[in-house]
C-alpha cells in the first residue's frame, strides 16, 4: 500500500521459487485498488509452491513533479506538496470539487505553468483552494475560477500575460481571498481579479492585486468588494 501510483520497476523486487526462472516485478505486479487516496497492489506468483522475495532498490518517492502526478493528487484532495517546476501539456482545467491545499516542500519556491489552460483551476460550489507559500503559477491566459467555490491566496505567487478576461474570476458563491502573496496581469487590457454577482466576494486582506495595463479588481451586479489591508494597484 502506497501512498502514490508506483510502477513496478519502481518497486524493484525479484520473486523466485529457488530456480533459475526469477520473475521480475513487471511481470506479477498489478494495481488492484484504490481507496482514501491509498493505491494497494496485488502480486502473481504464478501457482508456484514455494517462493522468496528480494528486495532491490526501496522507492524513492520524490514528490509532486509532473503534471501527472498533480492532476491524480489534485483528484484526491487534501494537501498536495509540489516538489518541482511542472508545466501543462493538457489545457484541460483542474476541476476542483473537495478542498485542496496546494503548497511547495518547505517553503521552495516552484512554478506551475499552466500554459494555454484557460481557468486552469476551477473551483466549484462547497469546495476550497488555497495556493500556499512558495508556489509560483504562471499563463498566458485566465488561471483562476471561482465557480461558486472558494479560493485563498496564501503566500503564492499568480501572473497571467493577456488573460481572456481576467485572471482571476468569481461568480455564483464564488470568493476569492487574497490573504498573502501576489496577483497581476503583465500585459494586455483586461482586469486582475473580476467578481460577477450578489453572493459573490473578493477579499483582500494582506497581499498584492496588480494591473500592468487596465483595473486591478472589478466587482460587477452587486458583488462584493472588502479590502483590509495590502496594495491594490493599477499602472495603467
Amino acid at each position: 500500500e502506497y501512498d502514490k501510483n508506483i510502477t513496478a520497476s519502481e518497486l524493484n523486487f525479484i520473486i523466485s521459487n529457488g530456480s533459475d526462472n526469477s520473475k521480475s516485478a513487471d511481470s506479477v505486479f498489478s494495481l488492484v485498488n484504490k481507496v482514501d487516496g491509498k493505491y494497494e497492489y496485488t502480486i502473481n506468483f504464478n501457482a508456484w509452491d514455494n517462493f522468496t522475495i528480494s528486495e532491490g532498490a526501496p522507492v524513492v518517492d520524490d514528490g509532486i513533479n509532473t503534471e501527472k502526478e498533480l492532476r491524480e493528487a489534485i483528484e484526491d484532495g487534501g494537501e498536495v506538496v509540489i516538489t518541482g517546476d511542472i508545466t501543462l501539456e493538457d489545457d484541460t482545467p483542474f476541476v476542483i470539487t473537495e478542498n485542496v491545499i496546494l503548497k511547495s516542500d518547505d517553503g521552495k519556491e516552484v512554478t506551475i505553468n499552466t500554459a494555454a489552460a484557460t481557468d486552469a483551476f476551477t473551483v466549484n460550489s462547497g469546495a476550497e483552494l488555497t495556493l500556499g507559500e512558495g508556489i509560483t503559477v504562471t499563463s498566458s491566459t485566465s488561471i483562476l475560477y471561482a465557480n461558486g467555490g472558494t479560493i485563498n491566496i496564501e503566500g503564492a505567487v499568480l501572473t497571467a500575460d493577456a488573460p481572456r478576461y481576467a485572471l482571476a474570476f468569481a461568480e455564483g458563491t464564488g470568493v476569492i481571498n487574497v490573504i498573502t502573496g501576489t496577483v497581476k496581469t503583465t500585459s494586455g487590457d483586461k482586469v486582475t481579479i473580476d467578481a460577477e454577482g450578489s453572493n459573490a466576494k473578493v477579499n483582500v486582506i494582506n497581499g498584492v492585486v496588480e494591473s500592468a495595463e487596465s483595473t486591478a479588481i472589478t466587482v460587477r451586479d452587486n458583488a462584493v468588494l472588502t479590502v483590509d489591508g495590502g496594495t491594490v494597484e493599477s499602472k495603467s
